[in-house]
Parts: C-alpha cells; structure tokens; sequence
C-alpha cells in the first residue's frame, strides 16, 4: 500500500527588518500556494509583528533574536542562542524539508538548528549591503553574518 504523500514543510527565516521579512512572506506565500507548508521565523520588532498578523495559513514562530547594536556583544548572543534553542525544539517536534534564511539578524539560528535535523539550508539576501554614514557596526556585522550562513548553509544567493 503506497503511503499519502506529506505536505513538505518549509522554514523561512526572515525577521528583522521589512527589507527582509517582506521578500520572505512574497517567498512564502508562492510556496503556498505551490503546495508547501510554511512556517515563519520572525523576530519581536514591531515591524514583524504586525506585518505577520495579515499572514493565514503559516504557522508564526517570534524568536527572541536581537541585532548587534553599538557592539553590545551580550544581548545579542543571548538572543541567538534562545533563538537556536527555540528553533531546535521547533524543529525536533516537525523538521523541515528545508529552511530558507532571508539575512539579518533571524537567519543564523534557525539555518543551525535546521541543518541539526537534516534539513537542507538555503541563505538569500534580498537586500545590497548598506552604504554610506549609517552603514558603521551593520556592515561588519552583515559581513559577519552572511560568511556565517554561507559557509553553513547548502545554497547561498546574495544581491
């Protein structure tokens, strides 16, 4: 007797700011409505917050990820290692097939704790690096991250 077949499930990771979380919903809604469940890492910034009220039908998980602001190295660790942890045990209740980090500061743990369940782990930026006087900490901690991701993650697509 042939089993049903599942409904492949899909992390995405795409919290922080609407540069990120924005093209991660557009991702996920065309995963939909092509079949995939979705499940959506975002952060507790109020911009994730509210723009992830209008989502149906995707599971929402908020981690409790902070980006690193004026070198203030401690909150940001501790965010990401709730955030780890958090996503770990998300995952160990239902793996993803896959898990897709958008960037930012939400990418990172879920793309560990996916990889640890056998998930296959992609990493997009949608969004250029940042330029000019505001770039300062975000660049080096942008950098930071996405040689992070892209070593640890099986498909990497950068802008």
């Amino acid at each position: 007797m042939q089993s049903a077949p599942t409904v492949p499930l899909v992390a995405i990771a795409c919290g922080g700011t609407g540069g990120h979380l924005f093209p991660g919903l557009a991702v996920a809604d065309v995963l939909a409505r092509n079949g995939c469940a979705i499940s959506l890492l975002v952060s507790p910034k109020e911009v994730d917050q509210q723009a992830v009220q209008s989502v149906a039908g995707m599971e929402v998980l908020t981690l409790p990820a902070v980006g690193l602001v004026d070198g203030r190295i401690g909150p940001f660790l501790r965010g990401f290692w709730q955030s780890y942890r958090a996503a770990k045990q998300r995952f160990k209740a239902r793996p993803p097939q896959a898990v897709l980090a958008m960037g930012g500061f939400t990418s990172a743990p879920p793309i560990l704790a996916g990889s640890g369940v056998g998930a296959a782990t992609f990493f997009m930026r949608p969004i250029p690096f940042p330029a000019g006087p505001i770039a300062g900490s975000r660049l080096s901690s942008m950098r930071l991250s996405s040689r992070f991701l892209r070593q640890h993650g099986d498909c990497t697509a950068t802008r």
